[in-house]
């Protein structure tokens, strides 16, 4: 009898139920992962896009805000659809037409969660010809959170009346960014 080369049906079967199991263990680290990922990617650009407003103020020498997207080109309470920087010459952070936005940074994630949180009852951040923030004491924090309540996987950007931002490590060691106030971010 010839020597037949191959696999047998019971052998192509013990390997595919192994790379199903496999499959199975590793699919939550990549779900981790990629969550993780895309936090990081989502924060740095809503950080880059306030260095670039802070920028700006100081090349163009004029007050420049950055503040969430609202209905039919205003300013929104809420972050979660994305941003615009725009022109604000009387630094009240409301856009006064439509071709005073310089930018627009729309959110297409719709699952994550981003709120700003100012030292004062503000929804929008004022830099002067200077780069340094119009009001004082109006430091804050902006936190993405990719999956609601889990703190580990969110991102902080911190700001500073002086203009500054910078993304909130993990000071403490436990793995969740604090908002600079020595307090863990909430997702």
């Amino acid at each position: 009898m010839p020597k037949q080369n191959g696999f047998s049906l019971l052998q192509l079967l013990t390997v595919l139920a192994l790379i199903g199991i496999l499959s199975s263990l590793a699919l939550p680290s990549f779900k981790q992962l990629h969550a993780r990922n895309k936090a990081t990617a989502n924060i740095n650009e809503l950080l880059n896009q306030l260095r670039f407003a802070r920028t700006f103020a100081l090349a163009q020498n004029r007050h420049i805000s950055v503040c969430g997207i609202g209905d039919q080109k205003t300013c929104g309470h809420q972050w979660q659809r994305g941003l615009y920087v725009f022109y604000d010459s009387d630094a009240d952070g409301k856009i006064a037409q439509a071709e005073d936005i310089i930018r627009e940074f729309p959110r297409n994630d719709t699952a994550a969660s981003l709120t700003q949180n100012g030292a004062i009852n503000a929804n929008y951040i004022n830099f002067t010809p200077q780069g340094t923030s119009l009001r004082k004491h109006s430091g804050g924090n902006i936190v993405y959170c990719p999956i609601a309540g889990q703190a580990h996987l969110g991102r902080v950007i911190i700001y500073f009346a002086s203009g500054r931002a910078y993304l909130g490590k993990d000071t403490n060691g436990n793995g969740i960014p604090e908002n600079g106030s020595d307090k863990d971010i909430e997702c």
